[in-house]
């Protein structure tokens, strides 16, 4: 059976101070399909004039509010969530995949890739 998952980039700023204008998430798929068991992978692509940005995955259901899957960080390049899902931080290539281990019906969803920026303590 075909299930298709929903991309759809959301570029989310936090309003912190030290976020600037450049700073941005972008997405080339918008639709994902794939037979029930294989392995899905969805991209990420970001621009930060942060050296330490925090990036996030969400999954949004129909009629629902999104939740957040996973979060990526410099400390933390390599999350992992509810088992089957993965991210892998580049921060040279400026890129936050999601990987779905085993993509199932119940993943049929919308995906946001989002970007927040972080704050230096003086």
């Amino acid at each position: 059976m075909q299930l298709c998952l929903t991309v759809l980039v959301a570029f989310l700023l936090l309003p912190k101070p030290g976020i600037s204008q450049t700073d941005s998430v972008s997405q080339s798929q918008r639709q994902m399909e794939s037979p029930e068991g294989q392995v899905v992978t969805f991209d990420c692509k970001f621009t930060s004039g942060d050296s330490f940005p925090y990036l996030f995955w969400y999954r949004q259901y129909a009629d629902r509010r999104p939740q957040i899957l996973l979060r990526a960080t410099k400390a933390d390049q390599n999350p992992k969530a509810e088992e089957k899902f993965s991210a892998s931080l580049d921060i040279i290539k400026r890129t936050v995949p999601l990987t779905v281990e085993g993509v199932s019906l119940q993943d049929a969803a919308v995906y946001y890739c989002a970007l927040s920026g972080t704050v230096s303590q003086p």
